[in-house]
């Protein structure tokens, strides 16, 4: 059960992650050079 949980909140941290980089990408284009240079 608590397994199923940590999985299920780690692929929403992954889904957030992703919609921020998209947004990122969108902003700054996706080759990296935007203001965010991690």
């Amino acid at each position: 059960m608590c397994l199923e949980l940590e999985k299920q909140k780690t692929q929403d941290r992954k889904a957030y992650t992703d919609s921020i980089t998209a947004m990122n990408d969108a902003i700054n284009g996706s080759d990296g050079s935007g203001v965010c240079p991690e």
